[in-house]
């Protein structure tokens, strides 16, 4: 079968032309040729269709070859385009290269031009599958980017669900609390019960809005002095209520505070930060087992350890768990506690440690700069 090949010659020698396109003929090739003759009909013939091949005859001796092969290369850099010559010398041969040509082909050497239309036509298609494989890359890469996005997404959905699930389990007992009070005419009790369901929505509140900070900076958060203390016995308080009401029997929670421990951070979300680590550490205790919680300064440096009895970590676990996603759990959410831990100690210009052996139980440590 023929190969459609489509040609643009500007000559100003027909014969040469026809010799140049007898050659391809010959070669198999089924050639729609157009012939021009000056630099305007060849720029309006690249405007209206694409070419796979340009050639460019050498004849006249007021014909500057090199600036027509510029013009030309200069509008079309892709198309190949080969100059054909009876008689040129090196100088202008290089000019001629330099601006752009292919190839040059003279006029009793043209069986070489078929040679070099199938280098270039090889070279075309190459050309064209190496696009096609970059564009199916590109969307491929675009629509692995779109699924992860949903991916994290989801994750982050999960997470935040289960840190409103650690917050918001305690409304039902203060609005509890407060019913009865208001049924027994205790105003008093009443009030604390409602004050500490509009301490709890707060909460709630502030830990939606983490969605938006996940991954800012610091400067987006509200920052204050914080009794780490009193963050420490809220997070006990919160992870207990979890505990009775998911039925976690035999964990017991035991504190040892030290005092006030002032810290500057975001309430919200040093709290989800502890809950988090209690969370860690009632999840590896499905047997019952003692959770520790404790509080102290390092060279006036404040810190929070939640320590457990339980399991305990292989090095290959323990290396890995502050990496998004990482964990044998399948529910939306899993393997992101720690990594978001991770994410507010580096907010709070603090860190998160490890320290853990199979079957000598986990010990995770917060550490704060001063306040």
């Amino acid at each position: 079968m023929s190969t459609p090949l489509e040609v643009l010659i500007i000559d100003d020698s027909l014969d040469r032309g026809e010799l140049a396109l007898g050659e391809l003929r010959r070669a198999g090739y089924a050639l729609r040729a157009q012939r021009v003759q000056t630099t305007e009909a060849l720029l309006e013939c690249l405007g209206e269709q694409s070419w796979q091949l340009l050639l460019c005859s050498h004849s006249s001796p007021g014909f500057d070859v090199a600036a027509v092969v510029a013009l030309a290369h200069q509008r079309a850099p892709e198309l190949p385009i080969v100059v054909l010559s009876g008689r040129i010398g090196e100088e202008r041969a290089a000019d001629c290269l330099r601006a752009g040509a292919r190839d040059l082909v003279l006029e009793d050497h043209f069986a070489r031009l078929v040679l070099i239309v199938e280098r270039e036509l090889l070279a075309t298609r190459q050309k064209d599958d190496q696009r096609r494989t970059n564009e199916q890359l590109r969307r491929a890469e675009a629509q692995l980017g779109r699924t992860e996005k949903l991916r994290l997404l989801g994750h982050m959905a999960g997470r935040i669900s289960h840190d409103l699930k650690n917050l918001l389990n305690p409304l039902s007992l203060y609005l509890d609390l407060a019913d009865r009070a208001l049924a027994r005419g205790d105003v008093e009790r009443a009030r604390f019960g409602i004050g500490e369901l509009k301490q709890v929505i707060q909460l709630g509140v502030q830990t939606v809005d983490r969605l938006r900070v996940f991954s800012s900076p610091a400067s987006e958060l509200t920052f204050s002095k914080l009794d780490l203390d009193a963050i420490a016995r809220e997070a006990v308080v919160l992870s207990e209520w979890r505990m009775s009401e998911a039925g976690h029997p035999g964990v017991r929670i035991e504190t040892q505070l030290t005092g006030p421990l002032e810290v500057n951070g975001e309430h919200a979300d040093l709290l989800s930060a502890v809950l988090n680590l209690l969370a860690n550490s009632i999840d590896a205790l499905p047997n019952g087992g003692t959770i520790r919680v404790r509080t102290g300064k390092d060279q006036d440096q404040p810190w929070l350890e939640v320590s457990d009895d339980g399991p305990g970590m292989a090095p290959e676990i323990r290396d890995k768990v502050f990496e998004p996603f990482f964990g044998t759990k399948t529910e939306p959410g899993a393997g992101l506690g720690l990594a978001m831990v991770q994410s507010a100690m580096l907010r709070h210009d603090a860190r998160i440690s490890v320290s853990s052996e199979p079957g000598q139980g986990t010990t995770l440590r917060l550490s704060f700069s001063r306040a």
